[in-house]
């Protein structure tokens, strides 16, 4: 799921610390995500900075590759793409996927500020006005802890896997990992619709059948590697933690980062050693919600609020003209799946702020015939009520009345916290938004 990362090393701050340690440089204005993987023609890498690195232990090899560490996510310390965190500028097998990635969390943390271009794509990067004052903090100082702890509560997969913890406790205050999973992708109605609307090939037979396509995720593998890396996260906020592990972490929460990471780091190679149970503290969370430390400056984006990935268990192509169905569906209907839940993002987020309750019944009778957010008239209501799942995902934090018939934020998000979608896209929901599609609950 784009916008949030899906590899178990992103769960580690370390990592991210000591690439921006190894890469920070105030004179250095914009630059792109190759400057930010390993390259062995530079003095400063991560592996220079980095907590966990492990020590080369064959003399020869330490002196062939010029380096006396390597990265503990590799099995080899000779391998070619050494970093796992970025992979390097000599070989990178992801793509830039692993430095894009990378360059995403240190969004999140507030050290880059990301250019995007129109389709969502990394066009370049520059330092943030933070990036400075936080470059002079070493690992493990508790300034340091409690800027990482700032960061990401206003990040809103964060703050939505603790909405989703928080309804699925036990009388304990604990909760189950493989709970949580489900709701760690994107909400599917299967829309239906006739071949026609999405395909010009007007000779073929199946043009006024019906096919069904998933709007959501399809996949359990993305989920569960989006809960390893959200939930060590998480839990460097102080919020959640193994359980038989609460007296450590309760000593000095701005130490939380640094604690988890620790402990992460001495266990992620044994998956079988990663608990299944954990413990939510709930006064730690009301804690940070009353001293005003718990709001989304940056959760999904507009370019990512659909599933980009290829639907591996279906069939795209249909079995006559052979036209790829799945693919022209998001290529015409994409566009309005992402309109559609903008929408809906930005009108419960407007909720919270005049203390009104969102009609969602309201909103699909105002935007029923709008072809620029509804894809199916039949399913359009329910797909609008699926899709509060995918708001509290991206931590809005829903309080609803009325079977989901109404429903509120209670956690306030910036206006850009979801994205920038097309200016008209941008100015039809703000039109949207003075109807009378919110009401007031006495």
């Amino acid at each position: 799921m784009s916008n949030i990362p899906n590899r178990s090393n992103y769960g580690f701050l370390s990592c991210l610390f000591s690439l921006f340690k190894s890469r920070y440089n105030k004179n250095k204005k914009n630059f792109n995500l190759n400057y930010l993987k390993y390259d062995k023609l530079n003095r400063k890498n991560t592996i220079n900075y980095c907590t966990g690195a492990l020590e080369i232990k064959n003399k020869i090899q330490k002196k062939l590759l010029k380096r006396d560490k390597y990265c503990p996510f590799v099995d080899d310390p000779s391998a070619k793409h050494v970093c796992n965190l970025v992979y390097s500028v000599q070989s990178d097998s992801q793509k830039s996927k692993a430095a894009g990635t990378a360059a995403l969390l240190l969004e999140i943390l507030d050290l880059v500020t990301i250019n995007y271009s129109s389709s969502g794509r990394i066009k370049d990067i520059s330092w943030s006005k933070d990036s400075e004052e936080i470059f002079e903090l070493n690992w493990e100082d508790e300034k340091l802890g409690k800027f990482f702890i700032n960061k990401l509560l206003s990040y809103g997969p964060v703050v939505g896997l603790i909405y989703f913890i928080s309804k699925n406790l036990n009388s304990k205050n604990i909760f189950k990992r493989i709970k949580i999973e489900e709701y760690l992708g994107y909400p599917s109605i299967d829309e239906n619709m006739k071949k026609k609307e999405i395909c010009n090939k007007n000779n073929c037979p199946n043009k006024n059948n019906f096919f069904t396509f998933p709007t959501g995720t399809t996949t359990l593998d993305s989920k569960v590697r989006s809960m390893k890396t959200l939930i060590f996260l998480t839990a460097s906020t102080g919020i959640i933690c193994p359980i038989n592990y609460e007296n450590k972490m309760l000593k000095n929460i701005n130490l939380s980062p640094f604690i988890v990471d620790k402990w992460y780091f001495k266990n992620w190679k044994n998956v079988k050693t990663y608990p299944k149970e954990w413990v939510f503290n709930s006064k730690i969370f009301q804690n940070y919600i009353s001293n005003n430390r718990v709001k989304i400056k940056k959760s999904i984006f507009y370019n990512n609020l659909i599933q980009k990935s290829s639907h591996r268990n279906l069939t795209n192509k249909c079995d006559l003209c052979e036209a790829n169905i799945i693919n022209l569906f998001y290529k015409f209907k994409g566009d309005v799946l992402k309109n559609r839940r903008y929408l809906l993002l930005r009108a419960l987020s407007t909720s919270l702020k005049i203390k009104k309750y969102l009609n969602i019944k309201k909103l699909s009778d105002l935007t029923l015939n709008n072809s620029n957010f509804c894809v199916s008239k039949k399913l359009h209501y329910k797909s609008l009520i699926k899709d509060l799942d995918l708001a509290n995902l991206c931590g809005l934090f829903l309080e609803s009345r009325n079977d989901d018939k109404l429903a509120m934020a209670k956690i306030s998000a910036n206006e850009d916290a979801f994205g920038f979608p097309p200016p008209n896209i941008k100015r039809i929901s703000e039109k949207i938004l003075e109807s009378k599609i919110f009401e007031k609950i006495y």
